[in-house]
């Protein structure tokens, strides 16, 4: 309390108070939170697959078949590197927003420049000059011609030979090898000398 006055929770009045901790205004924000829910569920899903665990992401998916977070936000087309602001004449608030957002990471981005190390700092402009933004067909394609060479640089990578294995061939062999003199040996095929000399 400051000054022996009593202040009130932000957006709720003393009548909305008593609403919300009311029995029925709780069974109204029960029924509202149960309506969502059933909504939701008929909502498409978002069709990325998650980092952690490799499964489908079950957040609710925008417009684009994506949710929030794995791009359903991301601009498309051409200019998909390109900073999007909101009109500044319908949403003046968002838009003083995004820029103050868009200065805010420029500022930082100055900053690790500056902190970085000549060689750092040599390498990061190369890239810079060099990593041009590319259309969407074109990263597309560069993304399927990583995952073939990565197919096909798993296949063509010889196996690891298992020493146990081996051990197993080789006796396989000599075993094999002692079958076919026996065999011989009870075709007549080896001679009494041949047999004391084995």
């Amino acid at each position: 309390m400051k000054g022996g006055r009593r202040r009130r929770r932000p957006g709720h009045s003393a009548r909305q108070r008593a609403w919300v901790q009311s029995a029925a205004g709780r069974a109204s924000a029960r029924a509202a939170t149960e309506a969502s829910r059933i909504a939701r569920r008929g909502k498409p899903r978002c069709e990325a697959k998650r980092k952690s665990d490799g499964q489908p992401c079950r957040a609710p998916a925008l417009a684009n078949g994506r949710c929030r977070n794995h791009g359903g936000l991301t601009p498309r087309g051409s200019a998909w590197h390109r900073v999007h602001y909101p009109d500044p004449l319908l949403e003046p608030e968002k838009y003083a927003k995004k820029v103050r957002e868009v200065e805010r990471r420029r500022q930082q981005q100055r900053e690790r420049v500056a902190r970085m190390a000549p060689e750092q700092r040599a390498k990061y402009e190369a890239r810079s000059k060099a990593v041009k933004p590319r259309s969407v067909a074109e990263r597309e394609s560069r993304r399927r011609d990583r995952e073939a060479a990565e197919l096909l640089s798993r296949r063509t990578t010889p196996a690891t030979p298992d020493p146990v294995a081996a051990a197993l061939e080789a006796e396989l062999a000599t075993v094999r090898a002692k079958r076919a003199r026996l065999e011989a040996l009870l075709d007549g095929h080896i001679s009494t000398e041949e047999q004391i000399y084995e």
